[in-house]
This record gives C-alpha cells, sequence and structure tokens, in this order.
C-alpha cells in the first residue's frame, strides 16, 4: 500500500513545481481514538472552567452535537474563552500525555515518507484546534500543522467569537484552501463520509480508511467509514485497511 502511495505522490512531485501539501483527517485516521472529546474529558475534570460549572458538561456536548454537530464542536473552544492560549495548549499536552494518541504504525511511515519530500502536512479536524496541536506535538508530528475549530484571541486571550470556519465536512477542504491560498493538495486521506470534500481535492492520491471491524462496538462509525469506501470505489480512490492495526 505505502509503495502505491508513493509511487503516485512521486510521479505527481516530478511533473508539478511546488508548494505541495498533504492533508488528514485526525481521530480514526492518524490515530484511533478522539483526540478531541479526550481533551474535553481532562478539561472537565482538571481545569474548573467557568462555563461548566453548575452543568452535566459531557450530557450537554452530546445534546449540542445531536442537535447540530457544528455548534457542539464550537462550543468545545468556547468554553476555552477567559484563558491564555498559551494554558490552553498547556492543557492539551497534558490531557495527550494523560491519554495518548493510538498512532496507526502504518500513518507514521508514510508521515516520514512524506516529510523527506518536503511536503508541508496538515491534520484538518473537526475537533477544536488546540486539541489537535498538543496530540500532535505529544505523538511525535511536531512537523504537522493542525486546522480545527476555534475562537478568536485578542492578547493573547482566548475569546468566544468564533473564528474561521466550522471544520466539519465541507468546512474542512474550505479551511484547508484558506491557509493554502488556494493550492489544493497532493494527498488527501480520511475515514468517514464527513472527509469526502477533502480526497475530493487530491490532485494525486485520495486515501479512504478503515479504521473499524464489522463487529466494532462503534457500528455508526464503521456504518459511516463503509459510506466513504463505496464512495471511495465509484472514484477510484485508494482504500486503507487500518481496522486490524495495532498503535
Amino acid at each position: 500500500m505505502l509503495t502505491r502511495v508513493l509511487k503516485s505522490v512521486d510521479l505527481y512531485l516530478q511533473n508539478h513545481p511546488g508548494p505541495h501539501y498533504a492533508v488528514f483527517d485526525a481521530d480514526g485516521t492518524l490515530w484511533s481514538n478522539d483526540v478531541g472529546e479526550n481533551f474535553f474529558h481532562y478539561q472537565i475534570e482538571n481545569c474548573n472552567l467557568p462555563a461548566l460549572r453548575g452543568i452535566n458538561a459531557w450530557d450537554h456536548y452530546i445534546q449540542l452535537k445531536k442537535k447540530h454537530p457544528p455548534t457542539a464542536y464550537l462550543w468545545l473552544a468556547q468554553i476555552c474563552s477567559g484563558f491564555t492560549l498559551e494554558t490552553v495548549l498547556s492543557w492539551a499536552q497534558a490531557a495527550a500525555h494523560h491519554t495518548p494518541p493510538q498512532v496507526f504504525p502504518q500513518q507514521k511511515k508514510l508521515i516520514e515518507e512524506l516529510l523527506q519530500r518536503n511536503i508541508n502536512l496538515f491534520v484538518v479536524s473537526a475537533s477544536v484546534e488546540w486539541a489537535v496541536t498538543g496530540a500532535l506535538e505529544v505523538a511525535g508530528f511536531t512537523q504537522m500543522h493542525a486546522i480545527g475549530v476555534k475562537t478568536k484571541i485578542d492578547g493573547g486571550m482566548i475569546s468566544d467569537q468564533q473564528e474561521g470556519e466550522i471544520t466539519w465536512r465541507e468546512g474542512k477542504a474550505k479551511a484547508f484552501l484558506q491557509v493554502s491560498h488556494n493550492h489544493a493538495p497532493i494527498l488527501c486521506c480520511g475515514n468517514t463520509l464527513g472527509d469526502q470534500h477533502l480526497l475530493e481535492m487530491a490532485k494525486a492520491c485520495a486515501i479512504a480508511v478503515q479504521s473499524q471491524k464489522a463487529d466494532s462496538e462503534h457500528k455508526s462509525l464503521y456504518d459511516d467509514e463503509q459510506g466513504l469506501l463505496r464512495l471511495a470505489r465509484q472514484h477510484g480512490w485508494m482504500e486503507m485497511d487500518l481496522s486490524s492495526s495495532t498503535p
């Protein structure tokens, strides 16, 4: 699989000048766990956030997510309002140390190869950007850049005002193109239908990941992944089965 991917990438590099980009989804694509929700659990237990006082924070998030996922994802950034970015990033690193990202070995090797080719690497996630940044640092992916849900920062202080796109579904592709100044990526890799718009941008290699087995306890995630795999077969995208990997 790796050889096939790199052959497509190298062929593209030979014929097209840079800059070059590759984009990965985070949860279920780079690693098996949900770093955004792990960060939220850490905040509930350790950070004494004023926005969470007097409510069942996890329940509130789940109810928001059922009604309108973008609202829920933005709220997870908004609860950091009033703290410095430096503080929140330190929490994110602490959360990732507490529950380390379970990186797929195949993806780690692919990323190493892409870096050797001087390709700019981004992770675009519907999670809070600061949570993904902390997870990438703890996982050793210090040369990868996170794009996620975030709020505006004024004088180093986080506000409750949305900044940029909500990186969910088509918002992922829009947010990346804003950062890359409309340079489409060479390679895109994702595991659910929410990553469809990312994979549609790939110039050389689109990869649909399967992280869940048929008997997985996360049936809805398995079904979503199967939906992307069906789409991959229609478009002739590559498929990567990580469901048997042991990070």
